[in-house]
């Protein structure tokens, strides 16, 4: 089962090895994304940053999952992380009965476009066009999308901030 599907651009961190996995009470995590799995020196970084004990997969999008459809994953209580809203649509679209809730808590979008040429959806939270649609075909999902930076803050509905923006 999937606990918490979330985009963080900085993949695995301090609040995603300490404070998420703790509160979600997770016993894995699978990094999807598949330009990491080239970067032999990044994949260590990431190993580096999860708790000890915990087990941790970094894989491509679509062998993550591949890992996420096995029917042994199922009784696993697992933090996926991506980098990218269109790798948590693929995902979630892959497996939507096993995926518990999506969030959104740090992106800055495309690195083509300046900050200031983007959408500020929330306070970490910079789109592009197209990250837009993605968000918006990710909120049809019967699935829970929220912002929320740690597990302590208040939840934010990702179609409510769209709204609010007229998107």
């Amino acid at each position: 089962m999937i606990k918490l599907l979330r985009v963080d651009d900085r993949l695995i961190h301090g609040q995603v090895a300490t404070t998420w996995t703790k509160t979600l009470q997770a016993d894995s995590i699978i990094v999807a994304n598949d330009e990491v799995i080239h970067n032999e020196l990044q994949i260590i970084a990431l190993k580096l940053a999860v708790p000890a004990g915990m087990k941790v997969a970094i894989r491509s999008v679509e062998d993550a999952i591949g890992l996420l459809q096995n029917p042994k994953a199922q009784p696993m209580k697992i933090f996926v992380v991506v980098n990218h809203p269109r790798d948590a649509l693929r995902i979630a679209e892959a497996v939507p009965e096993t995926v518990e809730g999506i969030n959104i808590g740090n992106y800055y979008g495309s690195k083509q476009l300046r900050t200031e040429e983007k959408i500020k959806l929330d306070r970490n939270i910079y789109l592009d066009p197209q990250d837009v649609d993605t968000l918006k075909k990710i909120c049809a999902l019967p699935i829970e999308f929220t912002i929320q930076m740690v597990p302590h803050e208040p939840k934010k509905k990702v179609s409510d901030c769209l709204q609010h923006l007229g998107c």
